[in-house]
């Protein structure tokens, strides 16, 4: 009798460690899915300072993530169309993170304060809303810095 109360306490120990270790590796998960997205914004950031030319032309300030590839990296980019290919690269690359899924980005802003705004699917349910609020189940949560060319 004592053998099998030990080997109930002890099952429901290893229950607790298995519920603890399952807690964790999702934590690590969103913390790995942010610390993504910190780094993608800060990229987006960086590539609005060197070309400077195009954020003074206001070429930044509506990015939403329907960009298409201007076609021009081969042959030399207008200041307008190196910030076309580096909104449509940006999207391309938040897309494809596997870490970030359903990932897009967006920039809004003017041509001294812009807020960049990396969403994606945290709770891997599908969700494809592009608001930021807290139902999960149809909005991507977002990750929001306000930048400074």
């Amino acid at each position: 009798m004592e053998v099998l109360v030990t080997v109930v306490i002890l099952s429901i120990g290893l229950l607790g460690l298995a519920g603890l270790q399952l807690t964790g590796m999702r934590a690590n998960l969103t913390a790995e899915a942010h610390s993504i997205a910190t780094t993608m914004a800060y990229n987006m950031a960086d590539l609005m300072r060197a070309n400077r030319a195009g954020v003074t032309s206001g070429a930044y300030n509506a990015i939403v993530g329907t960009e298409t590839d201007p076609g021009c990296i081969s042959t030399g980019c207008s200041t307008a169309q190196l910030a076309q290919y580096d909104a449509w690269k940006w999207n391309q690359t938040l897309g494809s993170t596997p870490s970030l899924p359903s990932g897009k980005g967006r920039v809004a802003g003017n041509s001294s304060t812009f807020t960049i705004t990396v969403m994606w699917d945290e709770s891997r349910t599908g969700a494809t809303g592009t608001g930021c609020g807290t139902n999960l189940t149809v909005d991507l949560k977002c990750l929001t810095i306000q930048a400074q060319p």
